[in-house]
């Protein structure tokens, strides 16, 4: 369980922060495209210190923003007054059927022992044509970092593929919307968006190191 290091980390180290920005903006593109602007209610699962969440709601207008992780450290380091943040666990959320219009889950469903019950409680909690998000890293690249000490986070389960993430979606009856790569670099890197634009071609995607995956209900 990560604690208050965790968050004085994303504050302080250019790599964390670069994650977290490059997730934000795939993950508001995204919701931009298919839902819109104004969103009814949107649910962060594993949404650790609620950073991700500040900057959704700059960029959209969210009536009832919540962010739900299962340290109360991480919680209390958010004192953003427009979020409401809950402790729990994301293969077992404390909320009603049909409750949220948007799901995101960013960098969360590796670190979980029952991936597939995290899917199926989303679905549960999701309006009908309600969107879920997931980001996740490629295997390889993953696999990489850490053999190369670029990447320290612990406590990942088991990464997936997006062929892997498109089943297990379709397989809870989630329509998808996208699902492709993204990320050239897991620390930033001179002229990237420019770089990713020729990289997400299918020739080359596989220099890409994260991916995200968008279903509908």
């Amino acid at each position: 369980m990560e604690t208050i290091e965790y968050h004085k980390r994303r504050k302080r180290r250019g790599a964390l922060r670069y994650r977290l920005e490059k997730r934000t903006k795939e993950v508001l593109e995204a919701v931009k495209k298919h839902r819109g602007t104004k969103i009814t209610s949107l649910l962060d699962i594993g949404c650790a210190d609620g950073l991700m969440l500040n900057l959704l709601n700059q960029g959209l207008a969210i009536s009832l923003s919540i962010g739900i992780n299962s340290s109360l450290e991480l919680l209390r380091a958010n004192l953003n007054p427009d979020i409401k943040m809950i402790q729990g666990w994301a293969e077992n959320l404390p909320f009603r059927n049909e409750e949220f219009e948007v799901i995101i889950a960013t960098a969360v469903i590796e670190h979980l022992s029952q991936p597939t019950r995290m899917i199926k409680e989303c679905y549960r909690l999701l309006k009908k044509g309600g969107i879920l998000i997931i980001t996740t890293p490629v295997p390889f690249w993953d696999k990489i970092a850490r053999k190369t000490g670029l990447l320290k986070e612990k406590g990942h389960q088991k990464t997936f593929s997006l062929s892997i993430l498109k089943a297990l979606l379709t397989s809870q009856d989630f329509n998808i919307l996208k699902a492709e790569k993204f990320m050239f670099s897991p620390i930033g890197f001179p002229f990237e968006e420019k770089i990713e634009r020729i990289l997400k071609k299918p020739l080359f995607n596989s220099l890409l190191a994260n991916q995200i995956i968008v279903g509908s209900k």
